[in-house]
């Protein structure tokens, strides 16, 4: 059997409205806080990965 090729996506990606708007709904502050600092991390890693390209 060759290797198959799973499609699923781990991270579906949101409008900004459509979190924050999640975000805002939820009462505890360090689900926010949490929430609010994985975005950050994985728009850092972007952004990383854009700038090698720029090279």
């Amino acid at each position: 059997m060759g290797p198959s090729l799973d499609l699923t996506l781990v991270f579906v990606p949101k409008t900004y409205s459509e979190f924050l708007g999640e975000i805002s709904t939820n009462k505890n502050g360090s689900k926010k806080l949490s929430k609010l600092n994985d975005c950050v991390q994985r728009l850092e890693d972007e952004r990383r990965k854009i700038e090698a390209f720029k090279r």
